[in-house]
């Protein structure tokens, strides 16, 4: 399959699963429209490749119905999709399970997480963990590399000759680097590396007798931290942090905040930096504040896919708020003072765009 094709396979899925998809649309008309989306990479219902809801015994007097399943020309379980409709939270644990059980029932290498986004889970002889991996998880956006190599991966002719093998392992790779990192920035601070050290140091000057080394580390204070990460900025677009020391009691952050903090550090920031806007990033990391001509912004990560931007003037009404920013709604009717309108949970993107519009717009008058 050559580039044009795929990309042109990639926008037909963002239209079927994401353009054309209404937020009341029923998890039955959701799941049509991915039918439809699957057939074009070469999948066929008709032959009985992809099979609606079967009805599969576990146990004398269980049974699962997953939503679809993908198989091959010997009827073997290659692919479990879990469909969502657009409005509900791909994050939460209950799907996620559900199509995990489903993948260790039928002894399935992939499972797909269908709904507002595509949650790519991998349970294949690459993976070495007790649970499936989350390969990927991205938005129907047509310009999205990660959806493109979806096309690539998921076109049968390609997935049936295991074509996908490399593609996988790159991703795990990828993964247990970042896991390791983790765990290895997380150790590196411990009590446990300061005595190493501090051993080191004893064998190390081991001449000059432990009396008086115990002496001379006495006066010695030895402490690992982690980093703040370098402002950014340049002569065009300053970005500064406010509330910058992070309180000592705050010795770990969970997973969640850390996907916030990457989200806002590698991904908001820049691309408002992109268009020369100076903002503020707020003490946790979670959330950046700008200004764009008569309004002041907060752009804050909620999780790793979805944010939120409120839109706040002394001297613009709502209505113009609403007209200058697409996307936005009126705020809540318990939301008084300055606060003219709001984008609730959505994609990254679709907010920046929303950004975009008004700052194109002040740019030319």
């Amino acid at each position: 399959m050559d580039t044009e094709s795929i990309k042109e396979y990639w926008r037909e899925f963002c239209f079927l699963l994401s353009e054309t998809v209404g937020s009341d649309i029923s998890e039955k008309d959701l799941e049509n429209q991915i039918v439809r989306a699957i057939e074009r990479l070469g999948w066929n219902e008709y032959k009985g490749e992809i099979e609606r809801q079967p009805r599969l015994q576990i146990g004398r007097n269980q049974y699962i119905k997953p939503d679809l399943v993908i198989r091959n020309n010997n009827e073997k379980a290659l692919i479990v999709i879990e469909v969502k409709r657009p409005t509900e939270d791909l994050s939460k644990d209950g799907g996620m399970h559900q199509l995990i059980s489903y993948m260790r029932q039928m002894k399935t290498e992939f499972g797909l997480l269908i709904g507002n986004q595509i949650h790519l889970y991998y349970d294949g002889p690459l993976n070495k963990r007790q649970e499936p991996l989350v390969l990927e998880k991205f938005s129907f956006e047509n310009d999205s590399e990660k959806g493109l190599a979806f096309i690539k991966l998921f076109n049968k002719s390609n997935f049936i000759n295991d074509l996908h093998f490399p593609y996988v392992k790159r991703l795990i790779d990828n993964f247990n680097e970042r896991n390791n990192l983790k765990i290895l920035k997380k150790n590196l601070p411990s009590e446990n590396t300061k005595n190493k050290i501090l051993q080191f140091l004893k064998d190390e000057f081991s001449e000059y007798g432990s009396e008086i080394i115990d002496k001379a580390l006495s006066d010695i204070e030895i402490k690992i931290t982690i980093k703040q990460p370098p402002s950014l900025g340049n002569s065009k677009s300053s970005i500064t942090e406010t509330n910058k020391v992070i309180p000592q009691e705050i010795k770990e952050y969970t997973s969640d905040n850390d996907l916030k903090m990457d989200r806002v550090l590698n991904e908001i920031v820049p691309a408002l930096k992109s268009m020369n806007l100076n903002c503020n990033i707020n003490g946790y990391k979670k959330s950046v504040n700008f200004k764009i001509g008569d309004y002041k912004l907060v752009l804050s990560a909620k999780s790793k896919e979805r944010c939120t931007l409120t839109v706040f003037s002394d001297n613009r009404s709502t209505e113009e708020a609403l007209n200058d920013f697409i996307l936005t709604e009126k705020p809540r009717s318990n939301e008084t003072g300055n606060r003219k309108a709001r984008i609730p949970l959505t994609n990254m993107d679709k907010i920046l765009n929303s950004i975009r519009g008004y700052h194109s717009k002040i740019q030319m008058n």
